[in-house]
């Protein structure tokens, strides 16, 4: 999510100053077979032992069934983000990051922009690190979603991306959570593109 608010922010910035708006000039190209998941690799056992822990207080209690809603999670924000529609999943997200989705939005809406995005599946999805802080658990997890993206302009006309091709979005999503809280929610607190 993280990716597609820099790179639509940047790009345009780019686009504005260099008169340039070439999608490939900011993603590389996706690969045309289908997805191939990597799936919850991360089985409970082979975490370090804060994340072991971290885990089994949670409700998930195990990395499959974390990674099971992290993945839900990705396309349900990407998905609200797109259709500028962030009440379904405002529950899932920190109250900044609430915020600065927000401001995305309507920026975006300013402009007379309409962001269209197909998900068609995670390319990978790995627990990559976590720790606690007092109450506070907080576990990232790297993931690559496969989407078709696609800005225009208020006329229709593309100023990103391509309605024919997929690309891979790799991100860094960190999830947080009070531990002693009987709300079984881990919140979306920081997204960051990977490189």
């Amino acid at each position: 999510m993280a990716l597609v608010i820099t790179l639509c922010w940047k790009a345009r910035e780019v686009a504005d100053a260099l008169d340039m708006r070439r999608w490939s000039d900011f993603y590389p190209e996706a690969p045309t077979c289908g997805p191939t998941p990597s799936g919850p690799n991360e089985a409970a056992g082979t975490l370090p032992s804060p994340l072991t822990d971290i885990l089994a207080r949670s409700p998930q209690r195990n990395a499959e069934t974390f990674l099971k809603g992290a993945g839900e999670t990705y396309e349900l924000v990407v998905t609200a983000f797109a259709t500028g529609d962030l009440e379904p999943v405002r529950y899932l997200l920190g109250a900044e990051l609430a915020v600065d989705f927000s401001g995305a939005i309507a920026e975006r809406r300013q402009r007379g922009e309409k962001l269209t995005v197909t998900f068609i599946g995670l390319a990978g999805l790995d627990i990559v690190d976590g720790a606690m802080e007092g109450e506070m658990a907080w576990i990232d997890v790297r993931i690559v979603g496969q989407m078709v993206s696609v800005l225009r302009n208020s006329m229709g006309a593309v100023l990103m991306g391509d309605p024919l091709r997929v690309v891979d979005m790799p991100e860094l999503w960190t999830f947080e959570r009070n531990m002693n809280a009987a709300d079984p929610v881990w919140r979306l607190v920081t997204t960051e593109p990977e490189e």
